[in-house]
């Protein structure tokens, strides 16, 4: 992956980086029909959809490049699969994995609920601790 090798090349996490992996990222099934590696212009978010009520509701898109410049500057982020990969490759640049693996999914998947929880949580009371211990 493109990221993955300009990382190992010394190349700082950039707004580049981000956007050259989202177009990857979504280069093809869900997601092909919009604008792979661009910004988000529509606010998405988790829905229950079996008690029709929203779980999370991510950064806005008229907040997201201030949230992204924040993000280098403290790098933290939750946006589902772009998020999973930054912290991926910040793991492995920090030397705690042995190497980068991109998906990840099918855990979050398996621990949907505790997932859904520790997201709300993160939402409601801005308690990031146990995010951080369930990623």
């Amino acid at each position: 992956m493109a990221s993955q090798r300009a990382i190992t090349e010394g190349y700082l996490l950039s707004e580049y980086i981000i956007k050259s992996a989202h177009e990857k990222l979504f280069s093809f099934g869900r997601g092909a029909a919009k604008t792979p590696g661009q910004y988000k212009t529509e606010q998405n978010y988790l829905v229950d959809r079996t008690k029709r009520n929203i779980l999370f509701i991510p950064i806005s898109p008229i907040k997201l490049q201030e949230g992204t410049e924040k993000l280098f500057s403290y790098i933290k982020d939750g946006n589902e699969r772009i998020g999973r990969m930054l912290i991926t490759l910040m793991l492995w640049n920090e030397g705690v994995i042995s190497a980068p693996h991109f998906y990840i999914s099918s855990y979050f998947e398996e621990h949907k609920n505790e997932y859904i929880d520790i997201m709300k949580n993160v939402s409601a009371n801005n308690d990031w601790t146990p995010w951080v211990i369930f990623f």
